[in-house]
């Protein structure tokens, strides 16, 4: 499947009809919209495959249920750990995991990286456009619920592990 670019004007429209948000908040288009991978791939760093529990690619010995749990699970399975702050720290990476509540539990909606210079917060959207967007508030609402858990890891960590996967590829 590969990218399929529409007109910005047309793009921005229909991102602004669906994030309200938006329409009062810095954000660009970073990227034609693109089935390939969805949001939960793109926070742990892949454009090449979805990641979804029990339906596409899931990290291995990993519950397969949609609960905030498993998903915490997946990314400590790529070196990340719950943390308090959204704030840009200098040497860590940052994900943000959007919820929306369902018979009293957090069910993960969207996810969003920080940023590796602290410009803001990286989302794929959907099916739809990669777009940068200042605030993590820029999403909220009926779409994806509100962010509910922060996770960081060390960049180091992140380098570790891509090196470590491009070696496996190669090979």
């Amino acid at each position: 499947m590969a990218p399929e670019p529409r007109l910005i004007p047309l793009a921005r429209a229909h991102l602004l009809r669906e994030f309200p948000n938006l329409s009062n908040a810095q954000w660009r288009i970073t990227s034609p919209f693109d089935r390939a991978y969805n949001c939960f791939a793109w926070a742990a760093g892949e454009c090449q495959r979805r990641w979804e529990p029990g339906i596409d690619y899931w990290p291995r010995g990993v519950s397969v249920d949609l609960t905030m749990e498993c998903f915490l699970q997946a990314f400590a399975t790529l070196g990340y750990h719950p943390c308090e702050s959204v704030s840009y720290e200098i040497g860590f990476q940052k994900v943000a995991i959007y919820s929306e509540s369902f018979m009293g539990e957090e069910l993960p909606t969207h996810m969003a990286r920080q940023d590796l210079f602290g410009r803001g917060w990286l989302s794929k959207l959907g099916d739809l456009e990669d777009i940068r967007h200042r605030n993590l508030s820029d999403l909220d609402g009926d779409q994806y619920g509100r962010v509910t858990k922060i996770l960081r890891r060390s960049v180091l960590k992140a380098v570790t592990l891509r090196t470590k996967a491009l070696l496996i590829k190669s090979n």
